[in-house]
């Protein structure tokens, strides 16, 4: 009897001892890799037929695909290796990812503007030996990350890691250092002004498109009038001057229109809604004056002169990168502006074409206190419209 118990202990423990040999696994492989790199680990298995699921314990750091292992960032993850078939046999094995040598630097800035003279400080992250160099000179040099201004113009400034793996470039645009009138003041009385008329219950404005070479295609609007507390017209004189005469008077409730010959009238409360919009302060600015919101006008201005009334610049055609000014086949462009009683008062942009034409946009701002209009003498005589 114990024989027989012994042997059936024997055939027991072959058996057992023989499952678990045949479902395990192991894997093999380096137990390091770079950044960017990747390693090969193999499978053994007493099944050659077994097919197998592979997972990253943190794919931010390793990735794995049929036992491919490639590095995304430093530091540890557990790569484990189960049988598809059954989960629970299963192996794991720790890969550490290191830094492939590489260093990828950035900047604090990628575009600055300096006067001459000017200098600005640029970091690198993160700190590492890196390498200086101005493409010129001349325009502005650089000393361990300080940028100098020397002369007016535009350069690139170009750092770059030790071994040139690495770069980043900085463009800087030098100016003139500004005396008297700055290009800011500037900014900031053509800002403030186009918000005073388009918010004021009084306003007198005058525009004018002028080509010197063909006065037939002049052309000149004039907006003058006064609003009610709520926004209402209580009289206006809006004109548009060309070959015709297209204009729109409100006085006393009425509105009087006149369209080349044609004169009529009728009554304020039956005027159409987009006339009105059309007669705007707001339209008639619109699109004219968009370039006292443009940063880029201001950034190619270069004064030409100053007095107390009048400055006059040049509009560097170069240094135009904005999308607002039509300066196609533009040989030349100027801004004018002038001040009565030191109050922004005249914007005028001229342009010399290379065919030689001359054109102008000349907006006159005539103030926004109560407005006296002149309304034309023959207002009586204009035909009553159902």
């Amino acid at each position: 009897m114990k024989k027989y118990i012994s042997i059936l202990m024997i055939l027991f423990c072959a058996l057992f001892i023989g499952c678990t040999k045949n479902n395990k696994i192991t894997i093999t492989g380096e137990d390091t890799v770079k950044v960017g790199s990747t390693v090969t680990w193999s499978v053994k298995s007493p099944n050659a037929n077994d097919t197998y699921k592979w997972t990253s314990s943190d794919e931010s750091i390793a990735l794995v695909e049929s036992g491919n292992i490639t590095g995304i960032s430093e530091g540890k993850a557990t790569i484990t290796v189960s049988l598809e078939n059954n989960s629970s046999i299963k192996a794991s094995k720790d890969i550490n990812v290191v830094s492939n040598g590489e260093v990828n630097i950035s900047v604090s800035e990628n575009n600055i503007t300096l006067t001459v003279g000017e200098s600005q400080k640029i970091t690198v992250t993160p700190d590492v030996e890196v390498i200086w160099t101005s493409n010129d000179e001349s325009i502005a040099i650089v000393n361990d990350g300080i940028i100098t201004g020397k002369s007016k113009g535009k350069t690139t400034i170009t750092v770059q890691t030790v071994d040139g793996t690495s770069i980043q470039t900085i463009t800087v645009t030098v100016k003139n250092v500004e005396t008297g009138y700055t290009v800011s003041d500037l900014m900031g009385d053509l800002m403030l002004v186009k918000e005073e008329y388009l918010t004021s219950l009084s306003a007198n404005v005058s525009i004018s498109f002028v080509e010197e070479s063909n006065e037939s295609n002049n052309r000149s609007i004039k907006l003058i009038y006064n609003k009610n507390a709520d926004g209402s017209y209580r009289d206006l004189k809006y004109e548009i001057e060309s070959n015709i005469v297209t204009a729109l008077y409100i006085k006393d409730n009425t509105v009087y229109a006149q369209d080349g010959a044609a004169k009529f009238k009728y009554p304020l409360s039956s005027i159409d809604e987009s006339i009105l919009i059309d007669c705007s302060m707001e339209n008639i600015l619109d699109g004219i004056t968009d370039f006292y919101n443009e940063a880029s006008f201001y950034d190619c201005l270069e004064k030409e002169k100053e007095n107390n009334d009048e400055i006059v610049y040049n509009i560097i055609l170069s240094e135009y990168e904005g999308n607002v000014l039509n300066l196609e086949l533009v040989e030349k462009a100027t801004l004018t502006v002038r001040f009565t009683n030191k109050k922004l008062s005249f914007v005028g942009l001229k342009y010399l074409y290379v065919t030689g034409e001359t054109k102008s946009i000349n907006i006159e701002y005539l103030g926004t206190s109560t407005q006296e209009i002149d309304f034309p003498s023959d207002l009586n005589t204009y035909i009553e419209k159902n």
